[in-house]
């Protein structure tokens, strides 16, 4: 029996054939199952998963009005990254040395000496690559900088508040977000 696999935003989508017909899983991060498809072949089934999951995130981000994710959907993508491998040990080293933080708030230099490297050049590598990887598969809109690129680790912290130093400094400080702490407690993460 042919079946397709695809971790795809915070849901494992499946498709199949079941009693002759091909047909479209969404599973949420809990294993839960959302939906089924109905399509011609397990390719557009595929298809058609992947449709239904981009409306359920647009549909979400329009609820939410423009703020960032709940904690409830942020835990979902935590579960995604860590059932996929993605969260690596300098990861949670960082996570945990903000989340215990006064105010929650450190500088990139200080992250990255959690995680045992001195440059915070690193901490804006992984950590921002952790807050694109988040706002990815959670379907956030972040804000970008004057040359375009996307300013990453948003996904998951905020300037501290009074920042006037410069974003590319070891002593820029990010305030992780209240919903991704709440996030990361229930999950046990840290």
């Amino acid at each position: 029996m042919t079946e397709l696999r695809e971790n795809y935003r915070t849901y494992l989508l499946i498709s199949r054939v079941y009693k002759n017909q091909p047909v479209g899983i969404v599973l949420d991060a809990d294993g839960k199952q959302v939906t089924v498809i109905n399509a011609e072949t397990i390719e557009e089934a595929m298809q058609e998963t992947k449709a239904f999951v981009d409306i359920e995130i647009r549909n979400r981000r329009a609820e939410r009005g423009g703020r960032m994710a709940t904690a409830s959907e942020y835990k979902q993508a935590f579960k995604v990254l860590v059932k996929n491998g993605y969260l690596q040990s300098y990861h949670e080293d960082m996570l945990r040395a903000h989340c215990r933080a006064p105010d929650q708030t450190s500088s990139m230099r200080e992250l990255a000496t959690a995680a045992g490297n001195s440059s915070f050049r690193f901490a804006n590598r992984f950590y921002g690559g952790l807050g694109g990887e988040i706002a990815d598969i959670l379907g956030l809109e972040l804000k970008t900088r004057k040359d375009g690129t996307v300013i990453r680790h948003l996904g998951i912290a905020t300037p501290a508040d009074g920042q006037d130093k410069d974003e590319n400094s070891d002593e820029y400080k990010l305030q992780m977000r209240p919903e991704v702490l709440e996030a990361l407690r229930s999950l046990e993460l840290v």
